[in-house]
């Protein structure tokens, strides 16, 4: 179901023209097996030679493919990944917490990191932290119930992470999003090796996306 979901939001959003030709005249690549390729790079941290064997269709295609994509998807994350949108939405998220002796809360907040391979040298002083390597580090809200809530931008990773929570949250509230983030990492294998992508931005789109389609998986 979430594939029809992703590939009929791409071609109702005009992300991708299916009837586009190339040079010679031929139908360019099929959208079904791009976004195959695509949800394969993120799910299994396939590279873009595996998606090249598996559909026949180049590398470099997958890659620019994938970049796009994520780029596009990001302009709808409102849709997917936000906070209580009614009281409703909100009494049953604070009644989670309040079962747990949190009264009165409504999200747990913590800062999680990604590797980042391709760190530029000269900014490798700003991105390697505590981990010992360059890298990415993201705010991140979650519900009791594992759904993401609110992502911020990359921040350099040698950034202490109270000073990008600005504040110092209880363990319990922590666990929330290490246990969110652990089935991130299940479901999106990307998530767990160190990211080889060059540009910061390009990190971004990867890591919300992950976060949307883990909230369309929990519906």
């Amino acid at each position: 179901q979430i594939y029809e979901t992703l590939l009929q939001l791409t071609l109702d959003n005009g992300w991708y023209d299916p009837t586009r030709k190339n040079a010679t005249g031929d139908l360019c690549s099929d959208i079904r097996l791009l976004l195959l390729g695509a949800l394969h790079t993120l799910s299994d941290n396939a590279s873009k030679y595996a998606c090249q064997t598996h559909t026949n269709i180049s590398a470099d295609v997958h890659r620019r493919f994938n970049l796009n994509w994520w780029r596009s998807l990001v302009t709808i994350r409102d849709n997917y990944i936000g906070m209580p949108e009614n009281e409703n939405d909100l009494e049953t998220v604070a009644t989670d917490f309040n079962k747990y002796g949190l009264p009165g809360c409504c999200g747990s907040m913590e800062v999680v990191h990604r590797g980042w391979d391709k760190c530029p040298s000269e900014f490798t002083h700003l991105f390697k932290g505590k981990e010992g390597f360059p890298t990415v580090a993201f705010q991140v809200i979650v519900t009791h119930r594992k759904k993401v809530l609110h992502v911020s931008l990359g921040y350099p990773g040698a950034r202490n992470d109270k000073q990008i929570v600005k504040v110092d949250s209880e363990k319990s509230f922590r666990k929330d999003v290490e246990c969110c983030f652990g089935s991130l990492k299940k479901r999106f294998k990307c998530l767990k090796a160190r990211t080889e992508l060059h540009s910061l931005g390009d990190i971004d789109n990867q890591f919300v996306v992950c976060c949307m389609l883990h909230n369309m998986l929990l519906k």
